[in-house]
């Protein structure tokens, strides 16, 4: 029981990757040898984690969803192979049914932790900070707890247990759980498509949808054409004027010193912990908001002022976590823009984000997982299958040194970018026009969005006497690729707008997801 104990907190361990910025910390190689000095068999631990690494090479948590749980099936295989006396083909053997049982109980977790959301949308509304900071590392805590309850159990009952309850559970509910997962995303996007469309440049949204669709247009492709047409849009269209709002260049440079370098210092650490309160309503909204508190409270002393931009930043947001700081820059001088002078929408500030959000995951998820991630793997795992101890720390060195680099480089001078930018633009009233700029690029990219990550299929068959068995999926494809994506993300933004809640919508969501493959249209 106390090795499993210790196991337990183990895995803890290796979940605090998101309290420290989604760094490989979680990751087999890592995990392997800690598991090992625990059993006694430090060697053991770093072989069997050096081959699990290679195992879960394709394993990625890209768009916040992924089949296999790495950390509690790398830690539970690793151990039970060593505990019984086997070997790497054992610690494989179990790790991978370990992962995906995981994976669907976290789906338990991921309904739990909106109480915590709940709680923080309630101290944003009444501008009480300090009630998001606890709900932010209370939602982490709850993560850590079901983990490891998981993996000390697991151990605790042993290899055949844990095979015998994987066995029990019927494909069909498994594949259930798996296709409403693939359906929760429409929520995020549903609840960021009520907060910036508008019949001005709704249809931008259509146009990202049916270049993914039809032409298969990736994310950035898509943005790169989003920034194109924005250009465009910003020289072709007069912008509005406010004489009472004109403030020179010159006035605004001299005024806008308010955040200090210990501010930006505050917020670049709290960028780490982006995913410590990750849910499928938001994403990474909770923890984006979290980082963007040492800025709000000190640009807005109004209480009204602070809960207005509090909740402005408690909305969905998504993107690779690595890179988030290159945004939060921008938002944090957006912000003390808009505190300041007040002379634009605010809601220019989210359609900055949504309109970045998206072309740094796709460059963000491909560089760090599949480049930097590979990289350090591949030297790190030749150290491993050899039992050397520095494979891990090798692999955590490789992929962190660029990693915080970059996420400091980021933050500097997003901000100071963004403070100039915003500086030069607002003494000219040009900023309404970044607002609608900025929406038509977010709406594209959201559009897009849609394709890749709301995969929704059918394999259903049509069949007519005396002629081959039609696929409906095939008939629907040659109507509109992508529609049954489509009209999911939009019932769910016509049920938000009916009041339904958002918890309710997450379990019809699961449960469309399981009884639609239980049937056979999903």
């Amino acid at each position: 029981m106390l090795e499993a104990v210790l196991l337990g907190l183990a895995a803890v361990l290796g979940l605090c990757e998101y309290l420290v910025g989604s760094n490989m910390l979680e990751r087999p190689i890592i995990m392997g040898p800690v598991v090992g000095l625990i059993l006694g068999d430090l060697e053991q631990g770093i072989i069997i984690g050096g081959t699990l690494e290679l195992a879960f090479m394709g394993v990625m948590y890209v768009g916040g969803a992924v089949s296999i749980n790495t950390l509690v099936g790398g830690v539970v295989g690793t151990a039970l192979a060593i505990m019984t006396g086997n070997g790497v083909e054992v610690a494989t053997t179990l790790a991978i049914p370990v992962g995906i049982l995981y994976n669907l109980a976290e789906k338990a977790y991921y309904i739990l932790n909106l109480y915590f959301l709940r709680k923080a949308d309630k101290g944003a509304a009444q501008g009480n900070y300090k009630q998001i900071e606890r709900a932010h590392y209370l939602c982490f805590g709850l993560w850590s707890l079901f983990t490891f309850a998981v993996v000390t159990s697991s151990i605790y009952v042993g290899s055949n247990a844990i095979q015998a309850v994987v066995d029990q559970i019927p494909q069909v509910v498994m594949d259930g759980l798996m296709a409403g997962t693939t359906l929760l995303p429409a929520l995020g996007f549903g609840l960021l498509l009520n907060l910036i469309w508008n019949k001005q440049i709704g249809a931008f949204y259509f146009i990202g949808f049916v270049l993914a669709a039809y032409l298969e247009m990736d994310v950035l492709g898509i943005a790169i054409l989003g920034g194109s047409i924005a250009v465009l849009v910003y020289f072709f269209t007069k912008e509005k004027t406010d004489a009472g709002n004109e403030v020179s260049y010159e006035e605004q440079s001299e005024r806008s010193s308010v955040l200090t370098k210990r501010d930006l210092h505050r917020i670049f650490f709290r960028s780490f912990t982006l995913e410590a309160s990750f849910n499928y309503e938001r994403f990474q909204g909770f923890g984006y908001c979290y980082a963007m508190i040492p800025a709000l409270k000190k640009l807005y002393t109004d209480p009204k002022e602070l809960s207005e931009a509090l909740q402005r930043h408690m909305v969905f947001f998504n993107t690779s976590p690595q890179l988030v700081t290159w945004i939060l820059g921008m938002s944090v001088a957006m912000e003390e823009e808009y505190a300041a002078t007040h002379n634009y929408d605010a809601e220019a500030i989210n359609s900055v984000k949504v309109a970045f959000m998206g072309p740094l995951a796709g460059v963000g998820d491909s560089f760090w997982w599949g480049i930097v991630r590979t990289i350090a793997a591949g030297v790190a795992c030749q150290l491993a299958l050899a039992g050397n101890i520095l494979a891990p720390f090798v692999f955590i060195i490789i992929f962190n040194i660029p990693h915080v680099l970059l996420r400091y480089i980021g933050m500097t001078m997003s901000y100071k970018f963004g403070k100039s930018f915003i500086s030069k633009i607002s003494s000219e009233n040009l900023l309404q026009k970044l607002s609608l700029c900025a929406g038509i690029m977010g709406l594209m990219v959201i559009g897009g969005m849609s394709v890749s990550m709301v995969s929704v299929t059918t394999p259903l068959t049509i069949a007519i006497d005396g002629i081959d068995p039609m696929q409906v999926q095939e008939l629907l494809d040659t109507i509109m690729p992508g529609m049954l994506s489509l009209l999911t993300v939009f019932l769910v933004v016509w049920l938000l707008k009916k009041n339904v809640k958002v918890i309710h919508l997450m379990l019809i969501l699961l449960l469309i997801g399981i009884f639609g493959t239980m049937i056979g249209i999903l």
